[in-house]
């Protein structure tokens, strides 16, 4: 925000919940801000409609409303709405937490988020708010094909390429590997049960969170857990975050599948998963997701993708990866 728009908000603010900001940084250009006042401090969050912004709002009150915990709500202004208006955007204001993102390599971060999610996904069933939308096709399916689609295009002209920089190379010795684990989960994905659950996630009203990132939960004094960013929350099976969930744990966990079995036991402490979904986790883990996600983010010059960073995640990667072919091969053997 310029000076004028900052003052003009700022106005705004004080008109809906009647509190002066002292200062407003910035979360998230142009979308997340934190508001500090004299004795609180607000995540201002901008939206390009009030649907998007309502859908989530009715979705945290309805968790809220089943006494769901570690979920953080929409604070309703003067008019007891959450909905305020700003030049012609909307914008939410939720408290703040002041705690930080979850430490992977601390056991127990881990398992209590993951119990989190867990009870998020138990109190999620039966949400209102969105009309069903039937799938023609599994979703998930259409996605993860058009990334190995993209991934594989990318690579086309790699072998005719000379003085490869870093990161080109180190891509390029898993390249392959990626592609073949890819195609074998493709082509043994059950397309039609996939489906099924989509379709069952949408007539039930079951969401999911959907942005699984250790920055999405937060932690405060190692005690208190709390799931953050509700803007992909849609319906869809549970299944998926559980999956991203152990995609983004497993680099800390050194790709070891006995972790997965043990962190599964404690989902289902909270949240029992049926048989065939067991075996179809274990599946969906085989699809290399990290590696087409950040070298595609690179390839695209996507601003959250930073060349360097993305980079030292794949040297990282690259150290692991006889330990992640393992994982690979126990998990193709579980679900033949």
């Amino acid at each position: 925000m310029n000076e004028s728009e900052l003052k003009h908000f700022k106005q705004s603010f004080y008109k809906g919940y009647g509190k002066r900001i002292k200062t407003l940084d910035v979360i998230r250009p142009h979308h997340v801000y934190a508001a500090v006042t004299d004795a609180d401090c607000f995540v201002v969050k901008f939206f390009r409609d009030a649907n998007l912004l309502g859908w989530q709002h009715r979705c945290i009150q309805q968790l809220l409303d089943k006494e769901t915990r570690g979920v953080v709500p929409f604070l309703p202004n003067k008019h007891r709405s959450v909905i305020n208006e700003f030049e012609g955007r909307m914008y939410g204001v939720m408290p703040f937490i002041p705690g930080k993102s979850i430490d992977l390599n601390h056991a127990s971060h881990v398992q209590n988020s993951l119990r989190l999610l867990a009870y998020f996904h138990r109190q999620g069933g039966g949400i209102f708010g969105r009309q069903p939308a039937v799938p023609v096709q599994s979703k998930l399916y259409a996605d993860w094909h058009e990334r190995y689609v993209q991934f594989k295009h990318s690579f086309r002209d790699l072998p005719r390429r000379k003085n490869q920089d870093g990161l080109l190379q180190v891509v390029s010795r898993m390249a392959g590997e990626a592609l073949e684990w890819a195609e074998r989960t493709l082509d043994a994905f059950p397309q039609a049960y996939m489906l099924y659950l989509e379709e069952e996630a949408q007539w039930e009203r079951q969401i999911a969170h959907l942005d699984i990132a250790p920055h999405n939960f937060l932690v405060i004094d190692d005690r208190y857990f709390y799931v953050i960013d509700y803007d992909r929350v849609a319906y869809a099976p549970p299944l998926v975050d559980v999956v991203q969930f152990f995609n983004m744990v497993l680099p800390s966990a050194r790709w070891e599948y006995d972790a997965v079995k043990q962190l599964l036991s404690h989902y289902e402490h909270v949240f029992p998963v049926p048989k065939e979904q067991k075996r179809l986790v274990f599946l969906l883990l085989v699809f290399p997701h990290d590696v087409f996600r950040k070298w595609l983010g690179v390839w695209r010059r996507e601003a959250n993708f930073h060349p360097q960073q993305v980079y030292r995640y794949f040297q990282e990667l690259e150290q692991n990866w006889d330990r992640r072919r393992t994982f690979v091969q126990r998990c193709l053997a579980m679900v033949k």
